[in-house]
């Protein structure tokens, strides 16, 4: 039996009428009633296609949302004109009004590219998630982020776009500032009951849920600009903090006075070592 209030995990799929832009289709992936979990569904639990008819106000979905992207419907009801003998037809509907934007950390698609965390990297897409993003590594297991995107102003085409990964903020994830700019990576395998799955995509269920938990490995790696990682140098190294900032020079000079670091902190670790490289390009 289904709780009709439930608050569901949908996406987009078609208009029901091709005539109509107020009627229309929206496949359901799972429950989620708190942001810390979420059950996925089977098609048996919204028959006949695992969707839910919407038949008012579509063109409200329509307008914001791509099938691309996950978004949320809260309640649903009964079809009453659902037959079963049909298989188009589905036995729950729900008005377009009912649909409900995620929240930035929730429901986070997961791009699928050749990533180098080292590199500058770009990326060009088909639609701008309103949601931080992750990236999969090209034939690996590996999972990077999460990002936002930042877009460029020079635009692919009409349908494309041409995007900056940029790291999120500590305070913006609950973390303290040693983690502003950085990303982490996980094995996706240790990560699949956080995921949510749709024909070969996945989605982050809840991005914060994911980084707080102690029990999952994840790497830290530090994802600013290379200004970015200048300024922690003048910050946190000795006495460079009275160093000009854009004086790379007097900084390549000081680098001898690095400090032991602690073992276990391989993230100052790794952000010395990206301003060495930093400032041996200079």
């Amino acid at each position: 039996m289904q709780n009709l209030s439930d608050r569901l995990i949908v996406r987009k799929e078609s208009h029901g009428d091709s005539s109509s832009s107020y009627t229309g289709i929206i496949k359901v992936l799972g429950i989620s009633n708190s942001d810390e979990a979420f059950k996925e569904v089977t098609i048996n639990e919204f028959p006949n296609r695992g969707q839910l008819f919407v038949y008012s106000k579509f063109d409200k979905i329509d307008e914001v949302y791509t099938n691309k992207e996950l978004f949320f419907i809260n309640g649903y009801e009964d079809s009453p004109k659902f037959l079963p003998e049909i298989p188009s037809s589905a036995k729950y509907s729900v008005i377009g009004d009912k649909a409900e934007d995620p929240k930035k950390y929730q429901l986070c698609p997961i791009f699928e590219k050749n990533f180098d965390p080292d590199k500058s990297f770009k990326l060009v897409v088909n639609f701008l998630p309103i949601t931080y993003v992750f990236i999969k590594s090209n034939n690996s297991d590996y999972v990077y982020g999460p990002f936002l995107l930042q877009k460029e102003e020079d635009e692919a085409d009409d349908e494309y776009y041409n995007v900056q990964l940029r790291p999120v903020t500590h305070s913006e994830l609950n973390l303290s500032n040693e983690y502003d700019k950085c990303i982490f990576k996980f094995n996706i395998n240790q990560i699949s009951k956080y995921l949510i799955s749709d024909n070969g995509n996945n989605f982050v269920f809840n991005a914060l849920v994911l980084l707080a938990n102690t029990s999952i490995h994840k790497e830290v790696i530090y994802y600013g600009s290379n200004e970015d990682i200048l300024e922690w140098g003048r910050k946190n190294i000795g006495n460079l903090a009275n160093i000009e900032e854009k004086n790379v020079k007097d900084l390549f000079k000081h680098l001898n006075q690095i400090p032991v670091v602690n073992p276990g902190d391989d993230l100052k670790l790794d952000k010395l070592k990206k301003i060495l490289v930093v400032v041996k390009k200079v």
